[in-house]
């Protein structure tokens, strides 16, 4: 996927208020005021993601509304938000 795809968020979006796993994310967009309680991230698909709550310190905050969220490595594979709302980027189709 080249840079401008992921400008303009071709491959779609998901809204998520909950959890979803196994995904290819490469960016997150916050809604509505939120907190993660699971974020994982992979090198690509189909990796087995590694928690980086804790690197990001993230980890008991309240993320405002309009955050936007980036991976260090490639993808976002498991995201969980227990409150609030956001907007999950997909990679691929």
């Amino acid at each position: 996927m080249d840079e401008l795809s992921k400008l303009v968020g071709e491959n779609g979006c998901e809204f998520l208020d909950s959890a979803k796993t196994s995904t290819d994310v490469y960016m997150i967009h916050v809604l509505a005021d939120a907190v993660f309680t699971v974020l994982k991230e992979a090198k690509s698909k189909g990796d087995t993601g590694v928690d980086v709550l804790s690197h990001m310190n993230l980890s008991g905050k309240t993320i405002p509304a309009g955050a936007i969220i980036t991976p260090y490595k490639e993808i976002f594979t498991d995201v969980t938000v227990t409150t609030g709302s956001v907007m999950l980027y997909k990679l691929g189709k």
